[in-house]
C-alpha cells in the first residue's frame, strides 16, 4: 500500500463520515460546514489564548506593581511619594477612574 492509496482511504472515509453526520447535504453544502465549524474553532481558539494572555499580563504587572512598592516603603518614601509614583506609571483609565473616586469622596 503506497501513500495514495492511503490518502485516498483516508478521504473517503472522513467524506463517509460527514455524508453520515449530514445525509442530507450535498458536497458543497458539507464544505461550506467544514468551513463554518473550522472558522468557530479558530475563533474559540484565538478568544482562550487572548484571554489567557491578558490574564497572564495582569498578573505579571500586578506583582511588579507590588516590588516596587515594597522598594519604595523600604526605602522610606512616604505614602504621597509612593502614590505620585504608581499613579505616574498607571494607565490613563486606571487613573481618571482613581480620580473620580477621589473627587467623589471630597465632596
Amino acid at each position: 500500500m503506497n501513500i495514495d492509496s492511503f490518502l485516498t482511504i483516508a478521504q473517503s472515509d472522513a467524506v463517509s463520515g460527514l455524508r453520515d453526520l449530514f445525509p442530507g447535504i450535498g458536497g458543497d453544502g458539507q464544505f461550506v460546514i467544514v468551513l463554518v465549524i473550522a472558522g468557530c474553532v479558530t475563533a474559540i481558539v484565538i478568544t482562550l489564548i487572548c484571554t489567557i494572555a491578558g490574564t497572564i499580563r495582569k498578573v505579571r504587572r500586578d506583582r511588579l506593581n507590588d516590588e516596587l512598592k515594597r522598594e519604595m516603603v523600604e526605602r522610606g518614601m512616604s505614602a504621597e511619594e509612593i502614590v505620585q509614583v504608581i499613579e505616574a506609571d498607571t494607565l490613563p483609565e486606571e487613573a481618571v477612574a482613581r480620580w473620580m473616586a477621589t473627587k467623589g469622596k471630597g465632596e
